[in-house]
């Protein structure tokens, strides 16, 4: 995908049949999508976050906490557009 672009002035233009507008709404759709399957997947592992919490396994949880956070601040701080030169 990255290597289509729609350029401005041209007209109506698509790329796999989508328009720019369509693909904007396909993402937006999608990541929301990922969202409520993120906060899925916590809720039917909230018997292992409980029982890991219960056996006093604070390294576990740490790990566990830091992986997360570093995960989140690659996709945050990843570059999205390449710069010209």
């Amino acid at each position: 995908m990255m290597k289509f672009s729609f350029v401005k002035g041209l007209g109506p233009q698509s790329v796999l049949g989508l328009t720019k507008h369509e693909w904007e709404n396909l993402h937006l759709y999608v990541g929301v999508i990922m969202l409520v399957a993120v906060i899925l997947h916590l809720i039917s592992g909230r018997t292992w976050i409980v029982k890991v919490g219960a056996q006093n396994k604070k390294w576990l949880a740490a790990i566990t906490i830091a992986m997360g956070i570093a995960i989140i601040l690659v996709l945050v701080f990843s570059p999205t557009t390449l710069q010209a030169k």
